[in-house]
């Protein structure tokens, strides 16, 4: 079950955000390092040519700060410093200016509220130009008003935990409300660049399980709606969810056409025909070394049972000569599996047993 609850911080405190004014960006600080973008494309050679890329290189080990080094918890990572800004040195925010708030917002716990704030102003402020600095410190105030927001949410749903037809299990609810918040606080570009596109995978999701527990459609309608849901999701998440479909509709067709004596010419071209040539040639080869194994292990399970058919024999030796065989046909790895396999078939042969 996906979750929906917003954490925007580890709350391990029972501090609540500071809402802090926020200080004036001091433009003799600013050290940064700009490093212009370009997609090779002359059609956008103009756009990509008034757009530069800030990305210093900060880790754990090279920060530094007047308030000290970083929490423990964030050795051996670095800063997600990566921001973009126009000819004029104005902000152009995305996703990754939300990325580097988290990055120091989960450190809440760790050190005071004031203190992570502080330390993302100041690198804000010592990094970015005078105006994309300002830019930025405004959308980080309002970033911290709607995590505070967020978390009132989610107390006020925790206490009606209990109450019948209660909001804790009403995801699709708590997304409602999460999302009006984000709309509230943010304005309309930032809204879009940190959350349009989660929203709509969560959205996704929802409705997926809607559709799923339907009782009044078959799996045919369920799988046309599903398709059709497609069309909503971001354009990344839509190409991942499509190959995740189509790989699990040929899984069911290659399990169906196996039960039905296909050859393995017929299930090469299946696979083919959707995953490409290359890729079904590795199930090609995975589908013989299972064979192959499935055969051994028939094979062990065949002598095994001549062995425990042996009645003259203690417990003792039965047990000792099976060790032999697995030592003879099947590696120390092989023999870990096997015991598995062995522990698992005499479960279902000991229920069948029963059940009769």
């Amino acid at each position: 079950m996906v979750i929906f609850l917003f954490i925007a911080i580890k709350n391990r405190t029972n501090e609540s955000i500071d809402s802090a004014k926020l200080i004036s960006p001091s433009t003799n600080s600013i050290n940064r390092q700009l490093t212009a973008e370009s997609d090779g494309s002359t059609t956008n050679e103009s756009k990509t040519a008034a757009q530069q890329r800030i990305a210093p290189s900060l880790t754990f080990d090279n920060y530094q700060s007047k308030f000290g080094k970083l929490p423990q918890s964030l050795r051996d990572t670095s800063i997600p410093f990566n921001l973009t800004i126009d000819a004029k040195g104005n902000l152009l925010p995305d996703l990754n200016l939300r990325i580097l708030f988290d990055y120091f917002l989960t450190t809440v716990g760790e050190e005071s509220n004031e203190r992570v704030i502080e330390r993302l102003k100041e690198l804000l402020v010592n990094n970015l130009p005078s105006s994309a600095s300002t830019e930025a410190l405004e959308i980080l105030q309002s970033y911290i008003d709607l995590t505070k927001a967020i978390i009132e949410l989610q107390q006020g749903i925790a206490h009606q935990t209990e109450a019948p037809h209660g909001l804790a299990g009403n995801y699709a609810e708590m997304h409602r409300l999460q999302q009006q918040l984000r709309k509230e606080f943010l304005s309309d570009s930032i809204y879009e660049a940190f959350y349009a596109d989660e929203d709509k995978r969560a959205e996704y999701s929802l409705q997926t399980i809607k559709i799923r527990q339907r009782t009044d459609i078959n799996e045919q309608e369920k799988q046309r709606l599903m398709d059709e849901l497609l069309d909503n999701l971001p354009a990344e998440a839509r190409e991942r969810k499509i190959n995740e479909r189509d790989r699990d509709l040929l899984a069911q067709r290659v399990e169906a056409a196996q039960r039905n004596g296909a050859t393995g010419g017929e299930i090469f071209q299946m696979r083919s025909d959707v995953i490409g040539a290359e890729a079904a040639e590795r199930f090609a080869k995975a589908d013989a070394q299972a064979a192959l194994w499935d055969n051994r292990v028939k094979d062990y399970r065949a002598q095994r049972q001549e062995i425990l058919d042996l009645s003259y024999l203690s417990v003792e030796a039965k047990q000792a000569q099976i060790t032999e065989l697995q030592k003879q046909a099947f590696d120390e790895r092989e023999q870990l599996r096997i015991n598995v396999i062995d522990r698992m078939e005499d479960k279902k042969s000991k229920d069948s047993s029963n059940s009769k």
